[in-house]
Protein backbone atom coordinates (compact mmCIF):
# COMPACT_ATOMS: atom_id res chain seq x y z
CA UNK A 1 0.00 0.00 0.00
CA UNK A 2 1.40 3.48 -0.49
CA UNK A 3 -0.41 7.02 0.85
CA UNK A 4 -1.55 9.38 -1.23
CA UNK A 5 0.85 11.67 0.20
CA UNK A 6 4.04 10.06 -0.24
CA UNK A 7 6.33 9.67 -3.20
CA UNK A 8 5.69 6.10 -5.20
CA UNK A 9 9.44 5.20 -3.84
CA UNK A 10 7.57 4.37 -0.23
CA UNK A 11 5.64 1.97 -2.08
CA UNK A 12 6.38 -0.39 0.29
CA UNK A 13 6.77 1.20 3.25
CA UNK A 14 4.41 0.64 6.52
CA UNK A 15 1.36 2.82 6.79
CA UNK A 16 2.00 3.41 10.47
CA UNK A 17 5.45 4.51 9.65
CA UNK A 18 4.68 7.25 7.17
CA UNK A 19 1.97 8.76 9.63
CA UNK A 20 5.19 8.99 12.04
CA UNK A 21 7.38 10.27 9.28
CA UNK A 22 4.87 12.78 8.08
CA UNK A 23 3.81 14.19 12.30
CA UNK A 24 0.15 13.99 10.86
CA UNK A 25 -2.65 12.72 9.18
CA UNK A 26 -5.04 11.70 7.74
CA UNK A 27 -3.58 9.05 5.52
CA UNK A 28 -5.41 7.93 2.39
CA UNK A 29 -4.32 4.35 2.01
CA UNK A 30 -3.96 3.25 -1.56
CA UNK A 31 -3.66 -0.70 -2.74
CA UNK A 32 -0.42 -0.96 -4.90
CA UNK A 33 -2.53 -0.84 -8.53
CA UNK A 34 -4.29 2.54 -7.66
CA UNK A 35 -7.28 1.40 -6.25
CA UNK A 36 -8.33 2.52 -2.50
CA UNK A 37 -9.54 -0.15 -0.27
CA UNK A 38 -12.93 -1.10 0.78
CA UNK A 39 -14.32 1.66 3.04
CA UNK A 40 -16.75 -0.90 4.65
CA UNK A 41 -13.97 -3.47 4.98
CA UNK A 42 -11.85 -0.84 6.60
CA UNK A 43 -14.76 0.72 8.99
CA UNK A 44 -15.43 -3.16 9.96
CA UNK A 45 -11.50 -3.63 10.97
CA UNK A 46 -11.52 0.11 12.74
CA UNK A 47 -14.70 -1.64 14.81
CA UNK A 48 -13.24 -4.61 15.67
CA UNK A 49 -9.55 -2.96 16.25
CA UNK A 50 -11.58 -0.87 19.17
CA UNK A 51 -13.30 -3.73 20.70
CA UNK A 52 -10.12 -5.76 20.96
CA UNK A 53 -8.02 -2.43 22.51
CA UNK A 54 -11.21 -2.38 24.99
CA UNK A 55 -10.59 -6.05 25.73
CA UNK A 56 -7.13 -5.62 26.49
CA UNK A 57 -7.68 -2.20 28.22
CA UNK A 58 -10.44 -3.64 30.87
CA UNK A 59 -7.94 -7.42 31.30
CA UNK A 60 -5.25 -4.19 32.95
CA UNK A 61 -3.96 -4.50 36.37
CA UNK A 62 -2.16 -1.74 37.08
CA UNK A 63 0.36 -0.12 37.13
CA UNK A 64 1.23 -1.22 34.09
CA UNK A 65 4.39 -0.99 31.41
CA UNK A 66 3.11 -1.20 27.88
CA UNK A 67 6.18 -2.15 25.51
CA UNK A 68 6.71 -0.89 22.42
CA UNK A 69 3.88 1.87 22.65
CA UNK A 70 3.94 3.53 19.52
CA UNK A 71 1.54 6.08 19.45
CA UNK A 72 0.50 4.97 23.36
CA UNK A 73 -3.25 4.02 22.83
CA UNK A 74 -3.24 1.56 25.09
CA UNK A 75 -1.24 3.28 27.88
CA UNK A 76 -3.24 6.71 27.19
CA UNK A 77 -6.33 4.88 27.65
CA UNK A 78 -5.80 3.60 31.04
CA UNK A 79 -5.31 6.39 33.44
CA UNK A 80 -9.11 7.36 33.00
CA UNK A 81 -9.65 3.72 34.21
CA UNK A 82 -7.71 4.67 37.57
CA UNK A 83 -4.66 2.27 35.85
CA UNK A 84 -1.58 3.71 35.93
CA UNK A 85 0.56 3.45 32.99
CA UNK A 86 3.69 4.23 31.24
CA UNK A 87 4.56 3.14 27.61
CA UNK A 88 8.09 2.80 26.42
CA UNK A 89 9.13 2.36 22.99
CA UNK A 90 12.32 3.15 20.85
CA UNK A 91 10.55 5.37 18.29
CA UNK A 92 11.14 8.83 19.35
CA UNK A 93 7.98 9.92 17.47
CA UNK A 94 5.70 7.87 18.52
CA UNK A 95 6.89 8.52 22.17
CA UNK A 96 6.28 12.21 21.59
CA UNK A 97 2.98 11.33 19.73
CA UNK A 98 2.24 9.34 22.41
CA UNK A 99 3.17 12.54 25.16
CA UNK A 100 1.71 15.09 23.28
CA UNK A 101 -1.72 13.56 23.29
CA UNK A 102 -1.14 13.17 27.24
CA UNK A 103 0.01 9.82 27.74
CA UNK A 104 3.44 9.05 29.88
CA UNK A 105 5.82 7.56 28.09
CA UNK A 106 10.18 6.91 27.55
CA UNK A 107 12.06 6.77 24.61
CA UNK A 108 14.18 3.92 25.12
CA UNK A 109 15.05 0.18 24.98
CA UNK A 110 12.67 -1.98 27.52
CA UNK A 111 15.85 -3.77 27.92
CA UNK A 112 17.32 -0.30 29.68
CA UNK A 113 16.68 1.17 33.23
CA UNK A 114 12.99 1.96 33.71
CA UNK A 115 11.43 3.40 36.64
CA UNK A 116 9.51 1.13 39.12
CA UNK A 117 11.26 -2.06 37.97
CA UNK A 118 9.81 -4.90 39.20
CA UNK A 119 6.96 -2.84 40.22
CA UNK A 120 4.82 -3.26 37.38
CA UNK A 121 1.41 -5.62 37.51
CA UNK A 122 0.92 -5.51 34.00
CA UNK A 123 3.38 -5.67 30.87
CA UNK A 124 1.72 -5.16 27.76
CA UNK A 125 3.40 -5.89 24.52
CA UNK A 126 0.76 -6.02 21.40
CA UNK A 127 1.99 -5.64 17.94
CA UNK A 128 5.19 -4.85 18.70
CA UNK A 129 8.56 -6.85 18.39
CA UNK A 130 11.07 -3.74 16.86
CA UNK A 131 11.68 -2.64 20.41
CA UNK A 132 12.23 -6.07 21.95
CA UNK A 133 14.48 -7.09 18.92
CA UNK A 134 12.56 -9.75 17.93
CA UNK A 135 13.27 -12.20 21.10
CA UNK A 136 10.00 -12.58 23.17
CA UNK A 137 12.18 -14.73 25.49
CA UNK A 138 14.52 -11.74 26.49
CA UNK A 139 11.93 -10.14 27.61
CA UNK A 140 10.13 -12.85 29.55
CA UNK A 141 13.31 -13.33 31.12
CA UNK A 142 13.83 -9.26 31.82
Amino acid sequence: MTTDEEAPSHADADPYVLVLRSGHGPVYLRLTDGRAPDPDAGASLVRAAHRGRRSVLNRCVGPVLDVCCGPGRLCRGLPGRGVPALGVDVAPRAVAHTVALGGRALCRSVFDRLPAEGGWQTGLLIDGNIGIGGDPHALLRR
